[in-house]
């Protein structure tokens, strides 16, 4: 499933948003910075199972993930019909985070319950 979302992610990237529709102003909590965040954040969670148990798989999954969305700001830098952002880089950087530690939380709560039992 990782692939997958990274590949969503990819495409729609790359896309000239005018295919979409027409757009207004950006801001901080805009659409554009929620669909980041989102993105990014279900990308952690899906790669974060293919890495070691604990906080050093966790911290490899939250690296590559952010590396991703950088390149990727780095790809649009090339692309005219699209911008490259270093603010779009950070909430990348930020949704990986929430999607690793969303994901480690539940390994955590799941080794709890199987140590109970």
């Amino acid at each position: 499933m990782d692939t997958t979302v990274a590949v969503a992610i990819l495409g729609a990237s790359v896309l000239n948003p005018r295919w979409i529709g027409p757009s207004g102003p950006e801001t901080v909590l805009g659409l554009a910075a929620w669909l980041h965040l989102v993105g990014y954040a279900t990308l952690g969670a899906t790669l974060r199972p293919r890495f070691s148990p604990g906080w050093c798989g966790a911290a490899v999954a939250v690296v590559l993930v952010t590396g991703y969305g950088a390149g990727i700001e780095c790809l649009q830098s090339f692309l005219t019909y699209r911008t490259a952002s270093v603010l779009d880089a950070a909430i990348n950087g930020f949704g990986a985070s929430l999607g690793v530690a969303f994901w480690h939380g539940i390994e955590r709560w799941r080794a709890r319950g199987q140590a109970e039992s």
